[in-house]
C-alpha cells in the first residue's frame, strides 16, 4: 500500500481505508451457475453503492459510476508463472473477485448481520480486539498460498472476520 500511495500521491492512510472500505459496508453480489452444456460459471454483479445515492442519468448508484473507470483485471505472477488472475479496482490489494486456473474461484458476497455492521468489527479492531481478520487481506492471501478447492474452504470457513460477509468458493 506504501508504493501505490507514493505512486499515486495518495496519503497512505488513504489508501489503507480504500482497501478495508468493504469491511464498513459490503456490496455486491454473486452467483455460481451451469449452463445446459455443462459449462460453469461464477459471475458477480458489480451492485455497488446502495444507499450513497443515485444517478439519475444512468439509472444506477452514483458509487457504482465513480468506481467503474477503476475496475482492471489482473494477472498476478510468481516466478513468471499466473498464481490467479482478478477482477478487482485499481489501487485495491485485496481479492473480491479472483480465480486460481485449474483449481477454485472465489467471490465475496456482502451479508446483513443483526449481529452489527462491519463498523462495530472495526471498532473493535480499532480498541484492542484483533481476532477478525481484513476480509481483502486474507482473500489475497488464500490466493497467493493455498492449492485446492478443500484448503480455500478450510481457511476460509475458520477465520472470523471484521465484517459480516460471506464467501462462494467454485471448483
Amino acid at each position: 500500500m506504501q508504493g501505490i500511495a507514493q505512486a499515486a500521491n495518495i496519503p497512505l492512510g488513504e489508501i489503507f481505508l480504500y482497501n478495508v472500505f468493504y469491511e464498513f459496508n459490503a456490496f455486491c453480489t454473486s452467483i455460481v451457475a451451469e449452463t445446459p452444456s455443462g459449462e460453469i460459471h461464477h459471475a458477480r454483479d458489480m451492485d455497488f453503492g446502495l444507499l450513497m445515492g443515485w444517478d439519475t442519468q444512468n439509472d444506477t448508484w452514483l458509487l457504482t459510476e465513480k468506481l467503474r473507470p477503476l475496475i482492471v483485471t489482473g494477472d498476478f505472477t510468481r516466478n513468471n508463472q499466473t498464481i490467479f488472475k482478478a477482477v478487482s479496482f485499481a489501487g485495491y490489494i485485496g481479492v473480491l473477485t479472483g480465480m486460481k486456473p485449474q483449481k477454485f474461484s472465489l467471490t465475496v458476497n456482502e451479508r446483513y448481520s443483526v449481529k452489527g455492521s462491519g463498523l462495530s468489527g472495526i471498532l473493535k479492531w480499532i480498541l484492542g480486539q484483533r481476532t477478525g481478520s481484513w476480509m481483502g487481506f486474507l482473500t489475497r492471501d488464500v490466493f497467493e498460498n493455498v492449492d485446492t478447492y478443500a484448503e480455500a474452504k478450510a481457511v476460509l470457513s475458520s477465520k472470523l472476520l471484521i465484517g459480516p460477509i460471506y464467501f462462494i468458493i467454485g471448483t
